[in-house]
């Protein structure tokens, strides 16, 4: 299936000049979750998975998903390690029943865990500084296949994230022309892998 058709008809967008994503007033991420099902991409990476609840939305809409969420579940900033473990806790009740598993370490630290080229997507909602969406970007990108889906959450403006920074210095770097973004509360940023 022709990935740049399928996007297409699944969210409906308005065009754009220059290297701008060409936003959906239709679609979000349950959307991106039905058109990865769609594209049969059932081999995918959530780094930065929290309690799961995005991945449980993956998992829903493609019950042959095998998806692994990576999340250090450390503690930082204001989440103590005990409550970090309560959230890891919590992720592994709402994981259950679907076919995920998790790897408990730094999203550069799990690179090694995943072969160049191997996944038809990754879903990027790690943290959000510039100095962490940067790497994250540039180096997950390299283990998803070309032409799968290469996704990432939070395309905003917010205290100390640098998301729009990393997703606009590295599609226009690697030259992406076209690339889209969610019309939601916390957009996604999405484009075919090259």
């Amino acid at each position: 299936m022709d990935v740049r058709k399928a996007i297409l008809e699944k969210f409906r967008f308005r065009g754009t000049r220059d290297n701008m994503p060409m936003s959906s007033p239709k679609g979000t991420r349950e959307t991106l979750a039905e058109l990865l099902e769609e594209l049969d991409f059932n081999k995918g990476i959530e780094v930065g998975s929290r309690k799961g609840h995005y991945a449980m939305v993956l998992c829903q809409k493609n019950p042959k998903l095998e998806l692994t969420c990576i999340d250090p579940w450390k503690a930082y900033s204001h989440l103590t390690q005990e409550k970090q473990d309560e959230i890891f806790e919590e992720w592994k009740k709402n994981m259950q029943p679907f076919n995920a598993k998790f790897i408990r370490k730094y999203s550069m630290d799990a690179l090694i865990d995943f072969e160049d080229r191997s996944l038809d997507f990754a879903f990027i909602d790690g943290n959000h500084e510039f100095d962490y969406a940067a790497p994250d970007i540039i180096f997950w990108a390299k283990k998803v296949k070309v032409g799968g889906i290469f996704a990432v959450h939070d395309y905003y403006n917010f205290y100390r994230s640098g998301v729009i920074k990393a997703v606009d210095a590295y599609t226009h770097c690697n030259r992406i022309k076209e690339w889209y973004c969610t019309q939601e509360k916390t957009p996604i940023a999405f484009w075919i892998n090259i």
